[in-house]
This record gives structure tokens, C-alpha cells and sequence, in this order.
């Protein structure tokens, strides 16, 4: 991702920044926050495409840990989130 402010994404309101970045197995995930709203809205985790992997993020990278170890195969990103767990 080359911006690391003013993002948009796909049915999310708002733009949002870059909070931090993290590399898993290879992929690299950035954790993003509200630009408007801040830690008052879920912060959310996505890919380098900008793929929304996981939006309901209150305590960082802990609730995406947490959310592998218990997501669901069927999910749009399996693809990508079976990558990051299996590596």
C-alpha cells in the first residue's frame, strides 16, 4: 500500500490511516484507523489491496490473532486468511 492516509474502502464509510503494519506469513496486513471517528469506531485489518480482512477491531492486532485462530473457512478472503495461517 503506498498511502498511509485519506484511505477508502469498499463498504466502509469514512476514510481511515495507517495505525500500524504487520508482516503474516509473507503477507502484509496494515491495521487502520478512523480518520474521523478514531478509537471510537472499529479499527480495521487489511491486506496490500486493500481487502477488508477483519473490521470489528477494538484491541489491535490481539482481536485478528484472535479471529484466525476462529474464522471461517467460507469467508470472501479465505484464499488470502488460509495463507496467512497455514503460511
Amino acid at each position: 500500500m503506498d498511502i498511509t492516509k485519506g484511505i477508502t474502502l469498499k463498504n466502509h464509510v469514512g476514510s481511515w490511516y495507517v495505525l500500524d503494519s504487520k508482516i503474516y506469513n509473507g503477507i502484509m496486513l496494515y491495521l487502520l484507523e478512523h480518520e474521523q471517528y478514531g478509537e471510537d469506531a472499529f479499527s480495521v485489518i487489511v491486506d496490500d489491496k486493500q481487502n477488508v480482512l477483519y473490521d470489528k477491531i477494538t484491541n489491535g492486532w490481539d482481536d485478528f490473532n484472535y479471529y484466525l485462530d476462529c474464522y471461517n473457512l467460507d469467508n470472501e478472503h479465505s484464499a488470502i486468511l488460509n495463507k496467512i495461517v497455514n503460511g
